[in-house]
């Protein structure tokens, strides 16, 4: 579907936040490359939502929902579990150091 330019969203009928980080590893080994798989969870959803003007990238005036990880999920998607902060409508929020998973 990738290759044929058919747009892929993100997202998932099981339990919401959780699931979505396999997804886009199962993304990954069936051939997209990292940054494809990440703009399938952000960028893409933006736009096929209509909602592109005020989210789905980080730019002045844009909503900023966003996570900080330790990594680089553009290199090893896998990184996108390793969340070290969450900042959602302005605050920012740490995980506890029990949620974290390691490498």
């Amino acid at each position: 579907m990738h290759d044929a330019g058919i747009p892929i969203l993100a997202g998932t009928d099981d339990i919401a936040g959780f699931t979505l980080h396999r997804e886009l590893e199962l993304y990954v080994a069936a051939g997209l490359k990292p940054v494809e798989a990440l703009k399938i969870a952000t960028w893409n959803g933006a736009k096929y939502s209509r909602v592109l003007e005020t989210a789905g990238s980080i730019a002045v005036d844009k909503q900023v929902d966003m996570i900080l990880v330790d990594g680089d999920p553009s290199v090893n998607i896998s990184d996108v579990r390793k969340v070290s902060m969450v900042m959602k409508s302005g605050l920012i929020f740490s995980p506890p150091s029990c949620m974290r998973r390691s490498g």
